[in-house]
């Protein structure tokens, strides 16, 4: 069984672990080598994941702890996904899961805790911006198609851009 909690400062490191690990993994399904190492190439974790800003909510899931006692090294090997939540816009900006904790429900319960805090913001529905692999997931979460679009980033100097699939759900 997977828990999910409030992200903190400490679980950045890990969160982009998790999100490389996913893209690198997952990615190859609907994008090109060039694409994908676009998407993948993450710059300062502060930024990227920002923990402590009180217009983003970004959640961790870990999975149980072995029994024996957890060494400092490992203290967060339990995080294995996040999502993120930008609720003034109404907008999941992610959910990623570690490649080793696909298809185990780490998704969907990422996914709840995120729509769960929403509701609690009484908003009435969420927007999200998929990429094409993961169509299939938010769809299955009651997400509809709203439309294709281009996400461009910049890569070794070099502007490359992905398709995404633009996406919504009536809370």
């Amino acid at each position: 069984m997977v828990s999910v909690r409030t992200a903190t400062p400490d679980d950045r490191s890990r969160i982009r672990e998790c999100h490389v690990a996913a893209i690198r993994a997952l990615g190859p399904e609907a994008y090109d080598e060039r694409q994908v190492a676009a998407w993948a190439d993450k710059g300062d974790p502060v930024e990227d994941y920002p923990v402590e800003d009180d217009g983003h909510y970004i959640v961790v899931a870990e999975r149980p702890h072995a029994a024996e006692p957890a060494t400092v090294d490992d203290s967060d090997a339990g995080v294995v996904g996040h999502g993120h939540l930008v609720p003034t816009e109404g907008e999941v900006r992610a959910v990623y899961v570690h490649p080793e904790a696909n298809g185990r429900g780490v998704g969907s319960a990422i996914l709840d805790a995120l729509e769960s805090r929403a509701r609690d913001l009484r908003l009435d529905d969420l927007t999200l911006w998929a990429s094409l692999n993961a169509v299939g997931f938010y769809e299955q979460a009651g997400y509809e198609r709203a439309g294709r679009e281009t996400y461009s980033t910049v890569h070794d100097g070099e502007t490359v851009d992905l398709d995404v699939e633009k996406m919504a759900k009536r809370l």
